[in-house]
């Protein structure tokens, strides 16, 4: 019916896709768990706390060389001011205001939000959230320790100067720098992609 095989070709009818319509399916359900996983970290945020103080307290015991005790009962992890010396132990409260929660809460508002519209795929929309999650927990961790060394070597007024000014600073140049991150991981190659599957004219261009 058609001399030229590729006008046949592309008037041929083509097999439907089964993933086109599968996709915004998948990005609900991914979506519905990502709402669920953050109602569940805002529910049990002291549990999470808990975990955060073992980790600080892993960090600070490696760092300062000292014998750290993680509470059970409360996010409170206990070192000594003084190596060696038992009369000058002293305690670390993680308190909501320390923890990563404030953070980390957000962050999956805005990956759910990018999810729904498409704008990413779900994989490179979670790779990219795992990784400034991650981001966001180690700088939060750095913190608590920098508040860690101001309580061995300063007072009562430098560790509340380091703890409202310097901390809450770090934290929030911290999520700056996450959400920028976050969105070049979600949307890398996006736009050569976009130019590879526009239209062609046939030519070759070097």
């Amino acid at each position: 019916m058609f001399d030229n095989p590729s006008v046949a070709a592309a008037l041929a009818p083509s097999a439907p896709r089964a993933t086109g319509s599968l996709a915004p399916v998948a990005r609900w359900l991914v979506a519905f768990g990502l709402v669920v996983a953050t109602v569940l970290l805002v529910v049990r945020e002291g549990e999470f706390r808990h975990l955060e103080t073992a980790l600080i307290g892993l960090v600070t015991g490696a760092l300062f060389a000292r014998e750290v005790r993680v509470m059970t009962d409360d996010p409170v992890f206990l070192l000594e001011r003084v190596a060696g010396d038992d009369t000058t132990w002293f305690g670390l409260h993680v308190t909501q205001q320390c923890s990563a929660v404030l953070f980390l809460v957000p962050l999956a508002v805005i990956v759910g939000f990018v999810l729904v519209t498409g704008r990413s795929t779900v994989a490179k929309l979670l790779v990219a959230a795992t990784g400034t999650a991650a981001f966001l927990e180690l700088v939060n961790v750095a913190r608590v320790e920098l508040l860690v060394l101001t309580a061995l070597r300063g007072g009562p007024s430098a560790f509340g100067w380091v703890h409202d000014t310097v901390g809450s600073a770090i934290m929030l140049g911290a999520f700056t720098v996450a959400l920028l991150v976050f969105f070049r991981l979600g949307f890398l190659g996006r736009g050569g992609t976009a130019r590879a599957t526009g239209p062609h004219d046939g030519t070759d261009q070097a």
